[in-house]
């Protein structure tokens, strides 16, 4: 099975007060959406 990791940029990870941009998780979720629209049957994902 292929695994892939995708993470969103954050500051201040480790600590109460982690920030991120709202536009970051939108443009994520937009990248993530996209790329498995476009996927076709049968391609093999692994390296």
């Amino acid at each position: 099975m292929a695994v892939g990791i995708v993470s969103v940029p954050t500051r201040y990870l480790h600590t109460a007060s982690e920030v991120l941009s709202l536009d970051d998780v939108d443009d994520t979720v937009s990248m993530l959406t996209r790329f498995t629209v476009d996927l076709r049957d049968g391609v093999n994902l692994r390296p």
